[in-house]
């Protein structure tokens, strides 16, 4: 039953950028461990386009794992490229301007001020070097 009986080939996945690995596998590095506990905190400092929908926060009140529920259509906001004056950039916005200032941008939101900021350069540079979209 697997891959319609052979008839689906799915390509070989790249390999996780090294850094990445490093992040998610050394558990005696005290960074990695920070990262690990921040995980979900780094991926929506990093990401490109924010969820348009209401989220049922009614799920999440026990010890089990995390449950995202949308409710109706998924979408996505990504908005202008060009931030509004008076606003910061954020999400895919971000990744016109120079590093050290989208840097700077993120760890100026307060949302983020629990983040390492080497950590999140590493991360930053990461996605410059691998991610085709950026």
């Amino acid at each position: 039953m697997c891959c319609y009986s052979g008839k689906v080939s799915l390509p070989s996945l790249h390999p996780v950028p090294p850094e990445l690995y490093h992040l998610l596998s050394d558990h005696e590095d005290p960074r990695a461990h920070a990262f690990c506990d921040n995980i979900h905190n780094y991926n929506n400092a990093l990401a490109m386009t924010s969820i348009g929908r209401q989220l049922d926060r009614t799920l999440n009140n026990g010890g089990g794992p995390w449950v995202f529920k949308l409710h109706g259509q998924l979408t996505y906001r990504i908005g202008s490229l060009l931030p509004q004056p008076v606003i910061a950039p954020s999400y895919a916005q971000l990744y016109i301007y120079d590093t050290q200032y989208a840097l700077q941008c993120c760890m100026a939101r307060p949302v983020n001020s629990g983040l390492q900021p080497h950590t999140l350069l590493e991360l930053q540079d990461m996605l410059y070097r691998c991610h085709p979209a950026i």
